[in-house]
């Protein structure tokens, strides 16, 4: 017997949440489950949904913007759901949260968490709207039955905070997709998109917001003792654009990227990789980092050691520009390929997108049968 699935997301737009779910469902057993995705809202362009559909998974959306999507959504989301009729319906983001929340008691329902939405909700929306929408993700949090988050550091934050015990199931990056090249492959990229062979590359990746703290990573740069001989990668989009190029002050050795599609390419043509967030769930992009075989600077902050261990020699305290540079310093005179090697060696043991498919996939089963 196939049980069927239905994932209910806002939109597949290309983002870490839509990358857990392409993971979760590309190593899907298809012998037991039979996905179906459903989105809120059009897709934007920068969308994953063809990734989706060569994998021939159905997709159906509500095409509904944000304030029908408050109107109408319920209804039609009813129609869809009893012309599927699911065995299991699972749900990623507020807004689809909050649908399944409403539709409790029709349909088994699982609800994935990504974040802290009292770190992340008032960075995104302001105080006043993002601390309103933190609450309102908590009350749903607190009346869901299965509610999971993405990683270890993640629960405790719950548990301790709020006396919520919560299951995690730690994300995972699709190593098929991200994996390490060889110099030769290394230098063509570099060619490709105009990288200089003989630069030490050093890449950050995500939003350029507050918490991402990406103007720690720029003045770290700057004050690099070999940054002549170096260069600054730093790909994404948001609010704090203009005033991290005002930091940079046009220094040709920085180069914003923008918000790109082939973040792939630019971690395997990279050398190093720097995360310095405040606050994280579990990062993709450490993720996709270290299955490229990048040694990586992070914060130490509990998701980060989650993932590189609390002993990984390069994790430095927040809001600490001094510790940045000086472990940039550092690790280009480290062991390069020794970092590397244990850094890969983590993700395919522990943090693989099939890893974490199949945790859900148990997790599934055991909620349908109850």
């Amino acid at each position: 017997m196939k049980y069927k699935i239905a994932y209910i997301v806002s939109t597949l737009r290309r983002a870490g949440p839509t990358n857990q779910l392409f993971g979760i469902i590309k190593y899907l057993d298809l012998d037991k489950f039979d996905p179906v995705i459903i989105t809120l809202s059009p897709e934007p362009e920068n969308s994953m949904i063809e990734q989706f559909q060569k994998l021939q998974i159905h997709v159906e959306s509500l095409n509904l913007s944000r304030l029908k999507g408050f109107i109408k959504g319920k209804g039609l989301l009813k129609k869809i759901l009893n012309k599927i009729n699911p065995d299991l319906i699972h749900t990623q983001g507020i807004r689809p949260n909050i649908l399944g929340n409403k539709l409790k008691g029709k349909y088994p329902h699982i609800l994935s968490l990504r974040n802290y939405p009292y770190d992340d909700y008032p960075v995104k929306f302001g105080k006043i709207m993002g601390n309103y929408m933190a609450n309102t993700h908590y009350k749903i949090i607190r009346e869901e039955k299965y509610s999971t988050v993405c990683s270890e550091s993640l629960s405790e934050i719950y548990r301790e905070k709020h006396k919520l015990n919560l299951d995690y199931i730690q994300n995972g990056v699709n190593t098929e997709k991200f994996y390490p090249v060889s110099k030769k492959e290394k230098l063509v990229l570099r060619k490709k998109y105009n990288i200089p062979d003989e630069k030490i590359v050093f890449i950050s990746v995500g939003s350029l917001v507050h918490l991402k703290c990406t103007d720690l990573t720029i003045k770290a740069f700057l004050n690099f003792n070999i940054s002549d001989d170096s260069l600054l990668l730093i790909a994404g989009e948001g609010a704090d654009r203009q005033k991290l190029e005002a930091i940079a002050g046009g220094a040709e050795s920085i180069r914003f990227l923008g918000e790109i599609t082939n973040v792939k390419d630019y971690l395997q043509l990279s050398d190093f990789f720097i995360s310095v967030s405040y606050s994280e769930g579990l990062p993709n992009t450490v993720l996709e980092a270290m299955a490229c075989k990048i040694p990586v600077i992070l914060t130490g902050i509990m998701p980060h050691q989650e993932i590189a261990g609390p002993d990984y020699p390069y994790l430095i305290d927040v809001h600490n520009v001094g510790q940045l540079k000086d472990s940039m310093e550092k690790i280009v005179k480290d062991d390069y390929d020794s970092i590397g090697d244990e850094l890969l060696q983590i993700v395919r043991t522990s943090f693989s997108a099939e890893i974490m498919s199949k945790k859900y996939q148990k997790l599934y089963l055991k909620i349908i049968n109850e």
